[in-house]
């Protein structure tokens, strides 16, 4: 983690945890003196040498005397940074995300503008509360219908007619 492994030998002290988790860590520390109470799964950051954070995910068990007396902690600790910051990175683009769809809801039903969004099969699955007045639609009624539907009788086969024609 930065330094030597002689440095990282138990350390009462918790010298080299962050000391925003300190206290937690010695908490936990202090609870794996009673027995029953044998295994660890903690994350903590620690400084390192150098004064850059690390974080650390440590499991392991306690090893005990007859007397049931802590003698000995038996685990692995692992530098979890990488992971941890890409989990940091990850939500805070999943809140970006977030925060960019409320808006954009906000700004689809608050215009005055109608406004659809199609599927490939060219059925509508979002419509908002203007283009359903515009044409005289109960909110959410035009949800999963076809565009077609918001063109005239009329006009249809017109179309149909021109199109059959070869123009």
């Amino acid at each position: 983690f930065g330094g030597s492994v002689r440095a990282y030998a138990f350390d009462p002290t918790f010298s080299e945890v962050h000391p925003d988790d300190r206290a937690r860590l010695q908490a936990r520390f202090e609870a794996m003196q009673t027995p029953g109470d044998d295994r660890w799964d903690v994350e903590f950051r620690v400084v390192r040498p150098d004064g850059t954070i690390a974080w650390i995910h440590g499991v392991g068990r306690v090893g005990r005397n007859a007397d049931g007396r802590p003698m000995q902690f038996n685990g692995v600790s692992l530098d979890v940074t990488e992971r941890v910051r890409a989990q940091a990175s990850l939500a805070a683009s999943r809140r970006h995300e977030q925060e960019t769809a409320d808006a954009l809801a906000l700004l689809f039903a608050a215009t005055a503008e109608g406004i659809l969004v199609l599927n490939a099969q060219g059925e509508m699955t979002q419509v908002n509360p203007a283009l359903h007045a515009m044409f005289g639609y109960a909110p959410g009624e035009l949800v999963g219908q076809p565009l077609g539907r918001l063109v005239p009788e009329a006009a249809r086969r017109t179309e149909e007619a021109t199109a059959a024609a070869g123009g």
